[in-house]
């Protein structure tokens, strides 16, 4: 049982079916730090009085629903035991007849309390607490029983019990409410419920609301997502839609993934380094160039083919979407040092259509599909690196027009909108491979960069204080 805590720390909704109920698996379920909806079966009633206590946990749950398939149950919910509930459904299949409850249940204290008259189930003041109902199942004299003694009572401050009773002799079905004068709400109706009351995954949004179920949905791994829109019609518009996303860059939820390119046609793959899959992306729609590039901002992934912007893929919708002139960069480069950070992405320097380097620069919002200029670099290159580390965005490495290797860094303060150039920040970087741009990578705000020596060893280098250090050496 100790492993639900270990492995299940994420779990967010949970429907389970058990034998009995004790205090033992009140505590396993206590234990599910970030569990908002829980809908529990228990095949046996419980003989103890089952204390839904103050003690830590269930600080998410939302919504519980907690059903007793064979008889009755003795229940406590203390003050503030569960501080966020706003859902509470109690339903009980079968109610014992009245020639069982003595006979069977006399020497037991719940059926003591259930003699004299006294509640069974019983609720102090919940604060969270907006709708609660309980649903009895019997013969008619017994459900006549449970509603002249009153099973359940509830403090004056807690809303309204809609209590319903069901003739199982005749499927009959009677309501009444159960209320404290003092107390003021409204009866409960569950939205999307079933004529039954169950809760199904075609309407599970409407039961916890879908301000929630995102924000269950936005704990799970995003490789999850395409499974998920596959279930009905709302689950596909709440995956797709990117509200998950805002709530994941909201909350500092962030995966990183790697996205390749290979082949001729173009082909991609995506690789999640924390589970170590391999994903497959749709096939990109053929198209003829001789210079491709990539970046990736917010959930896309923009392809560049002879200088423009020809692609769009989104990993909301898991398709690719051509792109006209409108979608493209206000000078169209390739060869350019590129970083991105949260929706907003950052290109600089490169060659333009007649292979003349450039020091302009450009932001590109991935929300508004729009590019705005940035001010210009102090110095022009192309094949150069990018990087946003700190807040800035560096520009690194690269050529000049006569392919003289350059060395130093330029450093843009996006709150001062300005350059600085930092001499001799990539000295000794791939000083003998000018075909490609310097290899970095930006690790906990460290800018780390790999070099090939003429002896095919791969350095590791991390940058601090504008100098390096080896890292490691493969």
């Amino acid at each position: 049982m100790h492993l639900w805590n270990i492995e299940l720390g994420n779990l967010c909704i949970l429907k389970i079916a058990v034998d009995g109920l004790s205090v033992n698996d009140v505590d396993i379920l206590r234990g599910l730090p970030a569990l908002t909806a829980l809908s529990l079966y228990v095949k046996k009633s419980p003989g103890i009085k089952i204390i839904f206590g103050m003690a830590a946990g269930f600080t998410a749950l939302k919504y519980l629903k907690l059903r007793f398939m064979s008889g009755m149950a003795w229940l406590k919910f203390e003050a503030d035991a569960m501080p966020n509930l706003w859902k509470l459904r109690l339903v009980f299949d079968a109610i014992p007849r009245m020639d069982q409850r003595l006979d069977l249940y006399l020497d037991r204290e719940q059926w003591k309390q259930y003699q004299h008259g006294t509640a069974l189930i019983s609720m102090e003041h919940m604060a969270g607490l907006g709708e609660v109902s309980a649903k009895f199942g019997g013969a008619p004299a017994d459900l006549d029983y449970v509603s002249r003694i009153g099973v359940v009572s509830n403090h004056p401050s807690d809303p309204i019990i809609d209590v319903q009773l069901v003739d199982s002799g005749t499927h009959g079905d009677k309501r009444i409410s159960a209320r404290s004068p003092e107390s003021t709400s409204c009866s409960l109706h569950v939205p999307g419920a079933g004529a039954g009351g169950e809760v199904s995954w075609s309407n599970i949004i409407g039961v916890i609301g879908r301000d929630l179920f995102i924000s269950c949905l936005h704990r799970l791994s995003r490789s999850e997502y395409g499974a998920i829109a596959s279930l009905n019609r709302d689950f596909n518009s709440v995956v797709r839609n990117g509200d998950i996303y805002r709530l994941r860059r909201k909350n500092g939820v962030a995966e990183h993934w790697l996205y390749l390119y290979f082949g001729s046609p173009l082909q991609w793959e995506a690789y999640d380094p924390s589970t170590g899959r391999w994903i497959q992306v749709p096939n990109m729609p053929p198209a003829e160039s001789t210079i491709w590039e990539a970046l990736a901002v917010g959930t896309k992934l923009l392809v560049f083919a002879n200088r423009r912007v020809a692609l769009r893929y989104s990993i909301l919708t898991n398709s690719w979407t051509w792109l006209g002139h409108a979608d493209a960069m206000n000078t169209p480069r390739s060869c350019f040092g590129s970083a991105s950070v949260g929706e907003k992405a950052y290109v600089a320097g490169g060659t333009d259509s007649s292979y003349r380097e450039l020091s302009s620069a450009e932001m590109y919002e991935s929300e508004t599909h729009t590019w705005a200029p940035l001010p210009s670099m102090n110095r022009s290159r192309y094949k150069c690196s990018g990087a946003f580390m700190d807040g800035k965005f560096y520009v690194i490495g690269g050529l000049t027009r006569s392919r003289e290797l350059l060395t130093c860094c330029e450093e843009y303060d996006l709150n001062r909108r300005s350059w600085r150039v930092i001499d001799n920040m990539s000295q000794g970087l791939n000083e003998t491979k000018l075909v490609a741009p310097p290899l970095i990578a930006v690790v906990n705000n460290e800018l780390y960069a790999a070099d090939y020596s003429e002896n095919n060893e791969l350095t590791a280098g991390q940058q601090v204080d504008h100098s390096w250090k080896i890292a490691c050496t493969f």
